[in-house]
């Protein structure tokens, strides 16, 4: 039985909120400076997207989306073609949706795509899980982590060369007992989103966002 199968009776079931994982080996250490070397990585924001395929040394190797909390990222990675789509969404599964469907043309018939699903915090609603469970079903694909839920700030790169996720060391050194401990309420969480909003569009920077205060 695969974890796309596992997840989905998981959903079935009644998630109650609280740590999910569905992997078959820990995340990598990656520090900040590595993938910030030579501008290799696009750092994604929250209710964004970001297409990259990797084919050679001169290419950004690297998709970043540093602060994941209430905010959700899903990926998907071609084997075949080293081509990437990573979203950052925070409750708008339609947007996403949509996204992904148009998206999957790209990959073609013969793609071989595995999918990601990591964020959430402890006690959020999981009622989005289900549209993508059910939409990985839809389009056979095969999912090859989950890592929802947990009261911690996550900094995850998804490399679009080798394919697999990396935790990012943001200080380049390994974190402190309970350094990762998220300490933003959902409500400052959605005022930071709010203000972002209403500042000037930009689609990605090869610098990381600042942590909003809360």
């Amino acid at each position: 039985m695969g974890f796309e199968e596992v997840f989905k009776g998981m959903i079935k079931e009644g998630m109650n909120g609280s740590e999910c994982m569905l992997v078959s080996k820990e995340r990598p250490h990656i520090s900040k400076a590595k993938i910030d070397r030579h501008s290799n990585a696009k750092y994604i924001v929250v209710d964004a997207f970001e297409h990259s395929k990797y084919t050679s040394e001169l290419d950004e190797r690297y998709i970043a989306a540093p602060e994941l909390s209430y905010d959700l990222l899903f990926s998907m990675h071609d084997v075949n073609s080293r081509r990437s789509i990573v979203y950052r969404t925070f409750q708008d599964v339609g947007l996403l949706h949509t996204a992904v469907k148009k998206d999957l043309e790209a990959f073609g018939r013969k793609a071989n795509i595995e999918a990601r699903v990591i964020g959430l915090q402890n006690g959020q609603d999981f009622g989005m899980l289900k549209e993508i469970s059910d939409f990985i079903a839809e389009h056979n694909i095969r999912l090859v982590e989950v890592d929802l839920f947990g009261n911690s700030v996550r900094h995850v790169a998804i490399d679009t060369k080798l394919g697999m996720s990396l935790n990012i060391l943001m200080e380049n050194r390994i974190y402190r007992p309970g350094e990762l401990v998220n300490n933003m309420t959902l409500e400052n969480f959605e005022a930071a989103l709010t203000k972002r909003s209403a500042a000037p569009k930009r689609r990605h920077t090869n610098k990381a966002e600042p942590k909003p205060k809360g």
